[in-house]
């Protein structure tokens, strides 16, 4: 599922507790032909541009991990700054829960598909540089290719579905969503995390933070007459969840709970429970008149008084 806006993954990250982990690299160090102590080359070959990391391998695929953190790719989010080179035609991915013996992971890799010099399709992969997604292929085109932007890496859904945001440099921001991981015929047991790169654009300022994020809401298929579903995740079974709505605008809004992206009057949506997987998920049928309308909306986690990140979507 794509979405259009792109509020899910940092106003998670605002409301999130403190992660157990994390590890960085700015890579503003001397041009040099491997990356560092900090990183294991795991296939082709990398090098230190300019303080900047890059893929020393112009017609190859190769992938790198980080050596100072490891950990469950459930409660994981990662970051990384990329820019093609003059040629076109590659990419550069995130690679989340990496098995370098067996290449598994999840990677969503952001390509030159048509080597016009931009980067315009995401894939969503369930190894590095594997082409398919529980058996299938999974891509999405960008509305707007670009040529270098931000590219961030999250899970929802106990784990089911990647969540990955495109921020173009020149402004501008697609979200993207890759559904289905836990029943990948092949799970996904490694714990490393790092790049993946074809050919030899560059990246940069690469993050990573392993540890609980707070909960999460999210909007699935929301259309006008049809069943949309409401979800937060990474909850604790039995979590009260309250989902809350305006149609005149996005706040702010001062609450007993903190401040709500949502203008009064602010209206209730429907509650939930948190089942054995921590997520707390209703269906909603749509009204058919709704299209165009945006929606406001924004959960409480009743039972710990936190506000989830909030989300402005337009009715289908």
């Amino acid at each position: 599922m794509k979405f259009t806006l792109s509020t899910i993954l940092m106003a998670a990250v605002a409301v999130g507790s403190a992660s157990a982990q994390s590890a960085s690299d700015d890579f503003n160090r001397p041009d040099a032909g491997t990356l560092g102590a900090d990183w294991t080359v795991n296939n082709g070959s990398f090098a230190i541009d300019n303080n900047q990391g890059k893929s020393s391998n112009p017609f190859g695929n190769g992938f790198a991990h980080n050596n100072n953190i490891t950990g469950n790719y459930v409660d994981s989010v990662q970051s990384v700054e990329f820019s093609i080179n003059a040629f076109g035609g590659d990419y550069v991915g995130l690679v989340a829960g990496l098995n370098p013996a067996t290449w598994g992971a999840v990677e969503t890799k952001l390509q030159d598909n048509d080597g016009d010099g931009l980067f315009d399709r995401l894939f969503f992969n369930s190894a590095v540089n594997a082409g398919s997604w529980g058996g299938v292929s999974l891509f999405y085109d960008l509305a707007t290719p670009i040529a270098s932007g931000t590219m961030t890496l999250s899970f929802i859904n106990a784990g089911d579905s990647a969540v990955v945001t495109i921020d173009s440099v020149a402004g501008g921001t697609e979200t993207f969503q890759g559904d289905g991981i836990l029943a990948f015929t092949f799970p996904i047991t490694g714990s490393n995390y790092g790049i993946s790169c074809f050919g030899d654009s560059w990246f940069d300022n690469w993050t990573c933070d392993i540890g609980p994020t707070g909960p999460v809401y999210s909007i699935t298929n929301l259309t006008a007459g049809q069943l949309a579903t409401f979800s937060v995740s990474n909850l604790t079974l039995g979590d009260a969840v309250t989902f809350a709505y305006s149609l005149a605008g996005s706040g702010p809004t001062t609450t007993p709970f903190g401040v709500a992206d949502m203008s009064a009057p602010i209206n209730v949506l429907t509650s939930a429970s948190a089942d054995v997987t921590g997520v707390a998920s209703v269906g909603l049928t749509v009204p058919s008149g709704a299209a165009g309308v945006t929606l406001y909306t924004q959960a409480l986690v009743v039972t710990t008084s936190t506000l989830t990140n909030s989300l402005a979507e337009t009715v289908l």
